[in-house]
């Protein structure tokens, strides 16, 4: 489960998406912590542990998007974890 807040980019969010599950699946397996390390799925890869699907907002004015700040900052504190670090 993850939130993002995205600025403009050249690629789309779908492509920005895959990106990031790519991206995420690889660190997973670097630390070790995939739920399904070891087994092989599509290409002899493992399975993604991702969904298909993502659920893209696009905020058009700059209160709506300081207001999605604020949820992705607050999101893990409501879920009882610690504030994470927001990255560049």
């Amino acid at each position: 489960h993850v939130h993002l807040v995205v600025a403009p980019h050249r690629l789309s969010i779908e492509t920005l998406g895959n990106f990031f599950k790519g991206d995420a699946t690889l660190q997973l397996l670097k630390e070790e912590v995939h739920p399904f390390q070891g087994r092989k799925g599509f290409r002899g890869r493992p399975p993604s542990c991702f969904g298909r699907k993502w659920w893209a907002i696009f905020k058009d004015d700059e209160e709506a998007l300081r207001n999605a700040i604020r949820y992705v900052e607050n999101n893990p504190v409501r879920a009882g974890l610690p504030p994470q670090n927001a990255w560049r």
